[in-house]
């Protein structure tokens, strides 16, 4: 199985994977697990679904964070699924707010999202 992750749920950037990640985004590996019955598991994403020694199940449909957008988002229970990645958490060559330094960062309004999607399907 390859690489594969899943959007946060804060700023819909995805949960990144720890392989070649640029260092201006590291913090976007670190990040929170929330199952349908409100567990959850915090610690860094290898990018074939497991946080740490946590394996999430493929039939789950988990809410992820990344850390910094869970604390700063008042640390919030389950709030659906989270979408699946189109960067699958390991590519980074497209429009993207990663670069920004964290007390800046902010999630996406609707208008950059729709711009991204427009990048995503039409490069």
């Amino acid at each position: 199985m390859g690489f594969f992750s899943w959007n946060c749920k804060g700023c819909e950037e995805s949960i990144k994977a720890p392989y070649d990640i640029p260092e201006n985004i590291k913090w976007q590996n670190d990040c929170v697990v929330i199952m349908e019955d409100e567990s959850f598991v915090t610690g860094c994403y290898d990018g074939y679904g497991r946080i740490d020694d946590f394996e999430i199940m493929e039939e789950s449909e988990p809410s992820l964070w990344h850390k910094r957008c869970w604390e700063k988002a008042g640390k919030p229970k389950y709030t659906g699924a989270s979408n699946h990645a189109a960067d699958q958490g390991f590519f980074y060559d497209y429009p993207t707010k990663a670069n920004m330094p964290i007390s800046e960062y902010e999630p996406f309004t609707q208008e950059e999202l729709s711009a991204r999607d427009t990048y995503e399907k039409h490069p």
